[in-house]
């Protein structure tokens, strides 16, 4: 992470002789991911919870209706596969949104106020 950092710290110095170099402050980028984040991230993981939350139902009508134990199980691991997928979604979703990326510049001495 810190490689990236760096990269991005540099490419902004690089940049920074250019006519634009007001709009590459890092704190002005840390506020763009914050306004991307809010903008795109919050419907696109609904969107992609409620497939999964639809999918997990389908294969619980799917264990429900198997009538070998080898179908049951196989059913049974995409359900705990799924479950999985939809947990780790919620939590990536909430970092995204309580992670103060200005601050996190900051932390890291990237940012300058």
């Amino acid at each position: 992470m810190n490689l990236f950092m760096n990269l991005a710290v540099n490419l902004t110095n690089m940049l920074s002789f250019s006519t634009m170099s007001h709009l590459l402050d890092a704190s002005a980028v840390a506020g763009e991911v914050n306004e991307i984040l809010s903008t795109w991230v919050g419907p696109l993981f609904t969107v992609v919870g409620a497939v999964g939350a639809i999918y997990i139902i389908v294969l619980a009508v799917q264990y429900a209706k198997s009538e070998n134990d080898s179908k049951r199980a196989e059913v049974k691991s995409r359900i705990v596969n799924c479950i999985i997928g939809v947990i780790s979604l919620l939590v990536i979703a909430t970092l995204c949104f309580t992670v103060d990326w200005t601050g996190l510049a900051n932390v890291f001495g990237y940012a300058s106020n």
